[in-house]
C-alpha cells in the first residue's frame, strides 16, 4: 500500500515525466526535420561546415528472401549457420530450467 507521500511524489514524477515525454517527441519531430534537411543539402560523403562534420552516408540491408531464393541451403550450406531457437527453447523446457540461462536487466517503467 503506498503512503500519501509516496502518491504524492509518483504524480510529481509522472507529471513531470509525461512533459518531458512531450517536449522529448517534439524535438525528435525537429531533429528529422533537419536531418531530412541535411541529407537533401549535403552530398554523399564526408562534408566540413565549421566545426563540424557532417557525414551522408545510404545504408543497405541484404534481402534474405532473395538471397535465400539465388543461393539455396543444398547448393551453398557454406553461407549458412544453425542458430538455437529461443522459442523452441522456451516452448520445450521448464521455467525454473530457464532461470539460470535468464539475464536480468534494468527494470521497465512505462506510464501512458
Amino acid at each position: 500500500m503506498l503512503t500519501a507521500d509516496q502518491i504524492m511524489t509518483l504524480t510529481d514524477l509522472t507529471t513531470r515525466y509525461t512533459r518531458l515525454r512531450e517536449k522529448l517527441e517534439e524535438t525528435r519531430a525537429e531533429l528529422d526535420t533537419i536531418t531530412t534537411a541535411i541529407a537533401a543539402l549535403a552530398p554523399k560523403g564526408t562534408t566540413q561546415v565549421g566545426d563540424v562534420k557532417i557525414t551522408v552516408t545510404t545504408p543497405g540491408t541484404l534481402n534474405i528472401k532473395a538471397l535465400t531464393m539465388a543461393y539455396p541451403y543444398d547448393e551453398h550450406p557454406d553461407l549458412y549457420t544453425h542458430r538455437i531457437s529461443t522459442k523452441a527453447v522456451r516452448d520445450t523446457l521448464a521455467p525454473n530450467a530457464l532461470t539460470s540461462f535468464t539475464r536480468t536487466g534494468s527494470p521497465r517503467v512505462t506510464i501512458k
